[in-house]
């Protein structure tokens, strides 16, 4: 059985090198946001419009995205590709509303690889190339993929996109906090204290903003090319104190700076304007938020 899937994704692999980086596969290639609900965060170029949320779940824990993960491992060895993507998109989802736990991040990196393996057999090239992406902006220290693990040919295209990727110019985003000097960590490492400016790759990333007396606040971005100006984000206090102005029912709960700065993900889609929202422990709003005209 391994010998056969070895072969299998390495005529995959053969096929994604005819097809190119811009080449379509059998299938369609995932949404880059479709793997999470994305919350919070203020940037530069654009205002908001909330849409309604949907209903809050518990959050899930570190071990039911694990025993997820085993799942799809398990269906991927049965051959049953799209089952097993399908799993690995729903445990995305819930490491995303846990970006503040460093456990996330080993988690993301074995999850993105299997989803490269997954859409390689399933012949969805471009998506392959995206989630072997991910794993380097997730690893960028890593040379190559184990052996043991991987068949040559998925080795080789992983490092064709690496070194796609070191070639390519990263795009600044400056990052401002209020209070400032919040340290910031970039895709599960330390940057530094805010204000500051970071410099990403196109692709999916993940900042969390932390400062002592206030909640962790995630945020994700999504860069695909275009400038990404400055993110701004508004801190919650651990204990937040409301003020008789606060309460009053002259002022619309969407209107308090607080409603709108809860802990949550920003995600950038350039391409398809900016998408804010806001999560309430996990409860989602989709904020969408458009360019000034």
């Amino acid at each position: 059985m391994r010998r056969f899937t070895a072969a299998l994704l390495s005529l995959a692999v053969v096929a994604l090198g005819c097809a190119g980086a811009n080449g379509q596969g059998q299938g369609e290639a995932p949404d880059a946001l479709s793997s999470n609900e994305p919350t919070g965060g203020e940037l530069s170029q654009g205002a908001a419009q909330p849409i309604q949320p949907e209903a809050a779940d518990a959050a899930p824990s570190q071990a039911s995205i694990e025993r997820r993960i085993h799942v799809a491992r398990r269906l991927y060895r049965d051959l049953a590709f799209q089952a097993s993507l399908d799993e690995l998109r729903r445990a995305q989802k819930e490491l995303e509303v846990r970006l503040d736990a460093q456990s996330t991040y080993p988690s993301l990196d074995d999850l993105v690889l299997m989803r490269a393996l997954d859409e390689l057999a399933l012949g969805n090239q471009q998506a392959a190339r995206a989630a072997l992406r991910q794993a380097v902006i997730l690893r960028p220290e890593r040379i190559s993929l184990d052996p043991a693990e991987f068949a040559p040919g998925v080795r080789a295209e992983y490092e064709r996109v690496r070194d796609e990727l070191r070639r390519e110019a990263p795009l600044p985003l400056a990052t401002e906090s209020r209070p400032e000097g919040a340290e910031l960590e970039l895709d599960g490492r330390p940057a530094g204290l805010t204000p500051m400016s970071v410099r990403l790759h196109d692709g999916r990333h993940y900042l969390v903003f932390r400062s002592p007396g206030y909640l962790a606040a995630p945020r994700i971005i999504d860069v695909d090319g275009a400038p990404l100006g400055v993110l701004r984000v508004e801190l919650e206090p651990l204990g937040p104190v409301f003020t008789g102005a606060d309460a009053s029912p002259t002022k619309p709960l969407v209107r308090k700076w607080w409603f709108w700065t809860v802990i949550g993900v920003a995600v950038v889609g350039a391409s398809l304007g900016l998408y804010f929202g806001l999560r309430k422990a996990p409860e989602t709003q989709l904020v969408i938020a458009r360019p000034a005209q």
